[in-house]
């Protein structure tokens, strides 16, 4: 969306009726240092907790009077990291979707006062951080991988791009963790090469052969964990030789790009 402002330090987006913040959104935008989401007129449900840790320099964060409900557990890790936030004013639903998060608070980060619960009825008006956990774990549910895929059918070249997709449910929502064939493990927080989001999509940047073998993902929560298996086997290869004819004496043999191969195993495996 900031495609081209690179050197953009401060972002100011209230009042502006946004309902919703895209992954991707600030890629581009690695200098940030203050972004404002007070927005009263705003009516944002989720924001991409994970697209925050690209933003080294983000000192001020403020999702102030919007419509959010839960927290995954990877935004305590990124709100504390931050020194100026507040996330007040917001329709906390504090059940087993906060679990992980409740779990993380010790009264250290101002934030945590910041969440009150609007629901259920019975927790209205009463912080998070002072709740007990047994009562908001009536509705947790262990994670289960929905599927572990790759995410597109274009073929592989040397230095192109694996996306696999795994795609777990759960409450709380499971965080995503990918352990690649070198035995490199990946995280929502992870940067560079290898990159996780929130919804389970791993993009593995300027593949090599080195990128062949056995990738496990494991989705975990509060309540549980569960992993599924995808194998690949990236072979390289040289499609031909192009000789060259009569009629263009000049020209030579020459071998084409290598290209890299991803012959998917039948399936994957899951396991508890």
């Amino acid at each position: 969306m900031f495609t081209g402002l690179g050197n953009l330090e401060e972002l100011h987006l209230n009042r502006n009726d946004i309902t919703d913040i895209q992954a991707g959104t600030f890629n581009s935008t690695s200098q940030l240092r203050y972004l404002d989401l007070r927005l009263s007129d705003n009516n944002i449900t989720t924001f991409p907790f994970d697209e925050l840790s690209r933003l080294q320099r983000l000192y001020r964060l403020d999702l102030n009077n919007n419509q959010m409900t839960t927290l995954p557990s990877i935004a305590y890790n990124i709100l504390s990291s931050i020194s100026d936030v507040n996330i007040g004013n917001n329709p906390w639903q504090c059940d087993c979707r906060m679990v992980d998060v409740r779990l993380k608070m010790a009264g250290t980060y101002p934030f945590e006062d910041q969440i009150t619960c609007s629901q259920p009825d019975h927790l209205n008006g009463r912080k998070l951080r002072f709740i007990r956990l047994e009562n908001l774990k009536s509705d947790c549910e262990e994670p289960t991988i929905v599927r572990f895929v790759k995410g597109d059918s274009v073929p592989l070249f040397f230095g192109g791009t694996l996306h696999l997709i795994c795609e777990a449910t759960g409450i709380p929502t499971p965080e995503i963790t990918v352990t690649l064939p070198s035995g490199l493990i990946a995280t929502v927080e992870s940067v560079g090469r290898v990159t996780v989001d929130m919804n389970g999509n791993i993009i593995i940047r300027n593949v090599t052969a080195d990128d062949s073998g056995r990738y496990v993902c494991i989705a975990k929560n509060s309540v549980g964990s569960t992993y599924s298996v995808f194998s690949t086997d990236v072979s390289l290869f040289y499609p031909g030789v192009v000789v060259g004819s009569v009629a263009d004496p000049g020209s030579k043999n020459h071998l084409h790009k290598p290209l890299l191969v991803l012959l998917v195993y039948v399936g994957s495996y899951s396991g508890p």
